[in-house]
């Protein structure tokens, strides 16, 4: 199982430097690597958390999902199973935490 967790009222970000500018692709690996099972959770401290989000079946290469407004101030992605078959490694190429004033 991978997790990881961002706080995103602090609006951190990561900056990676690669030294010099190349083609970068857009992730482009077989659609078995999808991430089948997963849950987002939301939280308002940080320790006690609360499922937003449970995807068992997924085979989709992008996933969108709409919750119930609700105050938050962290997210965490639990992936429990990371690809369609038994590979386990997670490939998470990007999240995003759209939300309201």
């Amino acid at each position: 199982m991978s997790v990881f967790q961002t706080d995103i009222c602090k609006k951190k970000r990561k900056r990676v430097l690669f030294g010099k500018a190349f083609a970068v692709p857009g992730g482009g690996e077989p659609a078995a690597f999808n991430t089948r099972a997963f849950t987002l959770r939301i939280s308002e401290d940080g320790e006690n958390w609360t499922d937003a989000v449970q995807v068992t079946d997924n085979a989709a290469g992008l996933s969108r999902h709409a919750i119930p407004l609700t105050s938050a101030r962290y997210v965490q992605l639990v992936v429990e199973k990371p690809t369609q078959g038994g590979d386990t490694a997670a490939r998470i190429y990007g999240l995003e935490v759209m939300g309201l004033k």
